[in-house]
């Protein structure tokens, strides 16, 4: 993870074990921070990649500090490091919990706890200004296998909610970093694929009367709606692989008549269309591993004849 001009990263370097290390680009500039697991012990890093289905980021930049999660003789814990020895430390008194992984919104860290205080926490990079944000209680509750992401001045992950049925369902939860601010979206939701655009959130969901199909929020409960029926009824055009360039989002997704091809939205249902037909009919180019470089979308697909390639 890069932090201003320095990148730090995980490394064994045969003595101190698997560290914690910073670099500047040149050999005499990359350096062990801190043996945070002295001797035989290794510093357990969750080094995960992020996936937008699965699990959120390990590690950011905050503050011109990089933060991390780590497990050394105190437990699964958030860290944060200045690139020395005495700069690094443990910030939370909690164990880091579930795969949500680290969000950032307002200049702040955030995470979910698992024990011995649960709920979201609050971060701005030091032990000081470490504590718990918004507690689990009896109507909600944080943490579940998908990632934190912020859209707007509101972060959106999964966890359990309690309308007034006197049932929590798992869903997509939604705050402010308060707890007035803290609610659930939908009154049970499986979601995946969450990205924001501009100050929404685009999201796959399925509900009783659509498959898996994009959905939007602005993080009330009356502004979330299926943004459109890529494949109209209970099938799922499944919608994956989103990612925001400019003011538009594009994804993959199978509208029942193209295959797999590369869609785009404006965050309008109107504005949300079939953007290019790679592999004409039904089989699909199944386009993949969209990036974003400089202003321009990069991905790859497949056609027969040509394989898969680089767009």
């Amino acid at each position: 993870t890069g932090v201003g001009s320095r990148l730090f990263l995980a490394g064994d370097d045969g003595t101190s074990g698997f560290e914690l290390w910073v670099s500047d680009g040149t050999p005499l500039g990359t350096v062990l921070v801190a043996d945070l697991a002295p001797g035989d012990l290794l510093l357990n890093f969750k080094a995960q990649l992020p996936s937008p289905h699965y699990r959120g980021p390990d590690a950011a930049a905050l503050n011109d500090r990089f933060l991390f999660i780590a497990e050394a003789s105190t437990g699964m814990r958030l860290w944060s490091s200045d690139g020395t020895a005495l700069g690094t430390a443990d910030l939370a008194t909690t164990d880091w919990g579930f795969n949500t992984g680290i969000g950032l919104l307002g200049g702040q860290a955030y995470f979910v706890g698992n024990s011995p205080d649960t709920g979201l926490w609050r971060s701005d990079g030091t032990p000081g200004g470490t504590a718990i944000a918004v507690p689990d209680s009896a109507t909600l509750n944080f943490g579940g296998e998908g990632p934190m992401v912020a859209a707007g001045q509101r972060l959106h992950l999964d966890g359990g909610y309690d309308p007034g049925a006197g049932t929590i369902n798992y869903t997509l939860l939604t705050t402010d970093g308060t707890p007035a601010g803290s609610s659930g979206l939908l009154p049970e939701a499986d979601t995946e694929y969450r990205t924001a655009l501009g100050d929404r959130l685009v999201f796959a969901h399925r509900d009783a009367t659509h498959g898996y199909e994009p959905w939007i929020t602005d993080g009330m409960v009356a502004g979330t709606a299926l943004l459109a029926d890529v494949l109209p009824g209970l099938a799922s055009s499944a919608p994956q692989s989103f990612i925001e360039l400019g003011d538009a989002l594009f994804f993959a997704a199978d509208d029942g008549t193209h295959g797999v091809e590369l869609w785009r939205t404006d965050g309008t249902s109107g504005g949300t269309q079939l953007f290019l037909d790679i592999a004409t009919g039904l089989e699909g180019s199944y386009p993949r591993c969209l990036t974003e470089l400089g202003g321009i979308l990069y991905f790859a697909a497949y056609r027969t004849g040509e394989g898969s390639e680089l767009w």
